[in-house]
């Protein structure tokens, strides 16, 4: 996989939500197909060049990660009725806190994770309501377990374990055909994979196998269950913080309560210096509701 030289990267899962009509066993409907000679679990990452670039004031706009639809579907209907400066700042602490891909000391890495999860309670405490409150907050926790899947390589690249995506709507995976077709039919996958590379009829191998889809349920079923489990060993590890019990009733009373809480494991200057970012977010949030 290439690797990229941004502190942002955009992890596309590459699949193929595939529907089956019981019916009409001979139909089968692509609704969206992305063809890749990968497994299912992706990692992506952020090289050298691409931390220092990170870790530089030169960014002006905070790094838009992309880990799944799910969790991007949550933030941007939770922020859709938001003013700019308040999209940027979330984006800006996912960036900064929650992601932190620039960070190569655990503690600290571990702490701005903590501090950016206490941000986002925050935010959806005072600013945040109902349906879009809980979707945030979910999105927010998936996208922290996530991240805690950190892994670094040899050469120092980051790397993330990817969750598999959903079906809008259903609590269905969208199916990998490729790697389905490498485990099921390993002669077929090497004539689709034949053809990728010599830029030929890749098409005709590849749906010939979603073919065979409907003769074998047992496929798809145990597509799904593995897909779940890959899924919810991510998400149900959720991260656990020191600043949970902080009042959020005013940006005074959790201002302080952090504050406190800081100061039990950090250094004067430590907790000045992100005292001093809590409180310029809630100046770009306060500022954005007047």
């Amino acid at each position: 996989m290439e690797t990229l030289t941004l502190s942002a990267y955009r992890l596309v899962n590459q699949d193929v939500n595939v529907r089956i009509n019981p019916a009409q066993p001979q139909e089968t409907t692509l609704q969206y197909a992305a063809f890749t000679e990968n497994a299912s679990v992706e990692y992506v990452y952020i090289s050298d060049e691409g931390r220092q670039l990170a870790q530089g004031d030169v960014v002006d706009s905070p790094a838009r990660y992309y880990f799944s639809s799910q969790i991007e579907n949550g933030l941007s209907a939770a922020l859709a009725d938001q003013p700019e400066q308040v999209s940027q700042a979330i984006y800006r602490l996912i960036d900064d806190k929650i992601v932190n891909a620039a960070e190569s000391n655990d503690e600290q890495r571990q702490l701005a994770l903590e501090l950016g999860l206490s941000q986002a309670s925050y935010f959806a405490e005072q600013y945040l309501s109902g349906d879009k409150k809980a979707a945030f907050m979910e999105s927010i926790n998936l996208l922290a377990s996530v991240v805690k899947t950190r892994q670094v390589g040899d050469d120092g690249s980051v790397s993330y374990l990817s969750l598999p995506e959903r079906v809008p709507g259903t609590n269905e995976y969208k199916v990998d055909v490729s790697a389905l077709m490498k485990e099921k039919d390993p002669e077929r996958y090497q004539a689709y994979l034949s053809a990728l590379e010599s830029e030929g009829d890749w098409s005709t191998p590849y749906l010939d196998f979603v073919k065979q889809f409907p003769q074998h349920p047992d496929w798809i079923s145990e597509y799904q269950t593995n897909a779940d489990r890959v899924f919810q060993s991510i998400a149900d590890e959720p991260v656990t913080t020191r600043f949970a019990q902080a009042d959020m009733s005013s940006s005074v009373a959790w201002i302080n309560d952090v504050r406190e809480t800081l100061r039990m494991s950090s250094d004067e200057h430590t907790v000045q210096t992100h005292i001093q970012a809590l409180k310029q977010f809630v100046d770009v949030l306060e500022g954005a509701s007047r």
